[in-house]
């Protein structure tokens, strides 16, 4: 549902988008950007997931959680 309240068609049918082109490329271009936040968080995500990993199952102690 998120992602398809922020779509240029839907900000145009609420009045918050001016003016919009609909065509293919408006299309392409939202979805590129969408998928580009998204693929930008994974590596982030999967490093703060193996920390905690390592906290939970005791690889990490406690006097090295900020190192």
């Amino acid at each position: 549902i998120a992602l398809s309240v922020s779509t240029p068609k839907h900000l145009h049918k609420i009045n918050l988008l001016e003016s919009a082109t609909f065509d293919e490329e408006t299309d392409f271009n939202f979805l590129l950007k969408m998928a580009l936040e998204e693929i930008a968080f994974l590596p982030f995500g999967y490093l703060i997931d193996q920390w905690r990993w390592g906290v939970f199952d005791g690889r990490t102690p406690p006097d090295k959680y900020n190192s």
